[in-house]
């Protein structure tokens, strides 16, 4: 009895202490920025749990923006920040982004998807930076970043003009008049 009121207990810790309702459990997130560039070169993974912490993030995503902005609120009582960077790529093209965040039963697991061009995609000649921070419910919980399906662009370009549709174009198709 002991050994079993012991296991319920730990379970009970566990489910106190990271926030947890059920094991294998995905967990809502809201984006707080997405982008193709940011002042954080190298790729990175990592979860936030302070504000002192959220502030050094932004101050560094943010060190090559003109004007900065002061960083999107997140209640750090009850959420944290799960940040992704890419780290400097040579085109546009690629990107980054937290697919799912769920509970494995006593770590997070946080699903990662990087995108990058196609051989004959149409991209940007700059560098770029893409990154992907987003807020979730707060947990003590340790983490571990998976790789998700990833993806090769296709050879397919959005087009977006200001006061006009937005024109999809593949292959050898032009853009309407």
């Amino acid at each position: 009895i002991m050994k079993k009121l012991g296991s319920l207990l730990t379970g009970a810790t566990i489910l106190l202490v990271g926030g947890v309702k059920s094991f294998g459990e995905v967990w809502p997130f809201r984006t707080l920025a997405q982008g193709s560039y940011s002042g954080i070169t190298q790729a990175t993974r990592q979860v936030i749990r302070s504000e002192e912490e959220w502030q050094r993030v932004w101050q560094s995503h943010q060190q090559f923006s003109e004007p900065t902005t002061p960083p999107p609120a997140v209640d750090f009582d009850i959420e944290m920040v799960v940040a992704v960077t890419m780290g400097q790529r040579p085109t546009g093209g690629f990107d980054i982004s937290i697919e799912r965040i769920e509970v494995t039963s006593n770590r997070l697991k946080i699903v990662v998807t990087e995108q990058v061009p196609g051989p004959d995609s149409i991209v940007t000649q700059a560098f770029t930076s893409p990154f992907h921070f987003v807020a979730a419910s707060k947990s003590n919980l340790e983490s571990d970043f998976i790789p998700g399906t990833g993806s090769v662009a296709s050879d397919r370009f959005d087009f977006r003009f200001p006061h006009r549709a937005a024109y999809r174009i593949e292959g050898s198709a032009a853009l309407p008049p």
